[in-house]
């Protein structure tokens, strides 16, 4: 019993003491509630304390900004209104000039329409004379129709169509004529003006002197200093073919020479310089040769660099691909018709920037065009395709422009030349590849050539007779005057001239001649 009520004591102390930690707890909490309370109130107190002063400095930069700007504006009101009474001043002045021109153009639309008036009168006039001449045409046709059918006892009709066909051939004919001659004034002219723009340039353009026509054979001073180069049953003379990939072939009898030949110029070069670089030696030997090849090799692609660079420098092209220039450097031992196709290309580079100038185009991608409508020369030997495609496919992936890659694929017409660009880089070539002493033709080409003329005079009908002369430069071609008209004889000129360009490459000009022949024969 005591127990039960010791247990019961102490559960009540412990209900109290609970009792009293939560009223404790809760009086902590509204002290701490309090102490925020006060705290918050001084914050606020303090931040609108610092807000008035902040919104009354601001408000003293406003007034201070807002009276610097007035001024300005007021400044800026000033100039503004004294330029608009300037304009305005302006404007009445031009109202003032209108309002006379006008004037003065109502008073010539009067007088205009005075005239206009008096003119329709007269022309009215003029109309119904002639309607009354019209009439009077019509009936003495009918007269003379009516006689002549009597006379001729021939039908209307057929008279109608007889003096129809006449009319009409006399007309073609006389059409005919004066588009000839018209023809003949505008090329005359044309020629006139174009010789004299090429004169113009040509006075203007520095030629280079290239005295080499093709890669020399390499000379040796006795047949000892030969067969020391030639060792033993050809043995140093096949090593160098090897280590130059040419072949050389060894006079020993007469000139004590060797000349190169092979595919690649640059190679032929390489071979020569080795050569000329070993006949200085007295000892020969494989190590000699392939040190000898290896520092003739260094020394020539030391040199075509320096030429690329030269060439591009000299026409103010310094900033293209060094892989271009170094092609450009290359074609200065490239000959075609023993004429340098490096100093070919520079022509054609200044010649195309110089005629372009005169004609008010664009000058650098005509030099562009001009420099490199070439190059693929420098590397048709070991890629298919004519030269002037391979050429614009190389430039192609060194970021040239649409018109001059147009233009060195078109100058031999392997595309058809759409740009102005593309036909003065053909004149340009023309104009290089055709001047005096600029090339030299070999007999197999010049065979060539007249074979070629001569097959397409033959694919002609009513020819008697034809002669090819100036060395291929002018043709002759005898007709028949029964067979061919005059006007049939311009025409077959023409046709003749067309196949010659669509079918044969050649410089400069050819003239087609066409001569009617005639016999006239009388027996006593």
């Amino acid at each position: 019993m005591y127990i039960q009520e010791l247990s019961y004591v102490f559960l009540i102390g412990l209900a109290v003491g609970l009792l009293l930690t939560v009223i404790w707890d809760c009086l902590e909490r509204r002290i701490l509630l309090r102490k925020t309370k006060i705290e918050a109130e001084h914050i606020l107190q303090e931040a609108q304390e610092r807000v008035e002063e902040r919104f009354e400095t601001q408000k003293k930069e406003c007034l201070f900004v807002s009276e610097k700007e007035l001024g300005d504006f007021e400044k800026e009101r000033g100039a503004l209104q004294s330029s608009f009474q300037e304009l305005q001043s302006y404007i009445d002045n031009k109202k003032d000039q209108l309002k006379l021109k006008s004037k003065e153009n109502r008073w010539k639309i009067q007088k205009w329409g005075e005239n206009i008036t008096e003119l329709k009168k007269e022309s009215e006039d003029l109309i119904e004379q002639k309607n009354k001449l019209k009439l009077r045409l019509r009936e003495s046709i009918k007269d003379k129709v009516a006689q002549l059918e009597k006379k001729l006892s021939i039908d209307r009709n057929q008279l109608t169509d007889h003096l129809k066909e006449e009319i009409k051939e006399k007309w073609i004919n006389r059409i005919k004529k004066q588009i000839e001659r018209a023809e003949k004034h505008n090329k005359q002219n044309l020629q006139k003006d174009s010789f004299f723009q090429l004169n113009q340039v040509l006075n203007r353009l520095d030629r280079p002197y290239c005295p080499e026509r093709g890669i020399k054979p390499v000379s040796f001073k006795n047949i000892k200093n030969l067969e020391n180069l030639i060792g033993e049953n050809n043995v140093y003379l096949h090593e160098i073919e090897k280590e130059c990939g040419v072949d050389i072939v060894v006079d020993k009898e007469e000139i004590l020479q060797a000349s190169i030949f092979g595919i690649d110029p640059v190679r032929r070069e390489l071979g020569r310089m080795s050569l000329q670089k070993l006949s200085e030696r007295r000892k020969i030997d494989s190590l000699a040769i392939r040190r000898a090849v290896k520092m003739c090799k260094k020394n020539l692609f030391s040199k075509i660099r320096s030429d690329g660079a030269q060439i591009c420098k000299k026409l103010g092209l310094a900033d293209t691909a060094p892989e271009v220039k170094n092609m450009m450097g290359a074609l200065r031992y490239r000959y075609s018709f023993a004429q340098n196709q490096y100093f070919h290309c520079e022509e054609v580079g200044r010649l195309c920037g110089l005629l372009n100038a005169e004609l008010s185009l664009p000058i650098k991608p005509a030099q562009r065009a001009g420099l490199f409508h070439d190059i693929g020369k420098a590397m048709d030997h070991s890629i298919e395709g004519n030269h002037a495609v391979i050429g614009a496919e190389f430039l192609s992936k060194y970021n040239e422009s649409k018109e001059v890659l147009h233009a060195v694929r078109a100058h031999h017409h392997d595309e058809t030349p759409s740009t102005p660009l593309a036909y003065l880089v053909i004149v340009a070539d023309s104009i290089s590849g055709s001047r005096p002493g600029a090339r030299r033709f070999t007999e197999d080409s010049y065979n060539q050539k007249m074979a070629n003329l001569e097959r397409i005079i033959d694919s002609f009908e009513n020819i008697e007779d034809a002669y090819i002369m100036n060395a291929g430069r002018e043709m002759r071609v005898i007709v028949d005057d029964q067979k061919v008209s005059d006007q049939s004889a311009l025409e077959l000129s023409k046709l003749i001239a067309r196949k010659i360009e669509k079918e044969c490459s050649y410089p400069g000009l050819i003239k087609v001649t066409v001569v009617r022949h005639s016999e006239i024969v009388a027996t006593a």
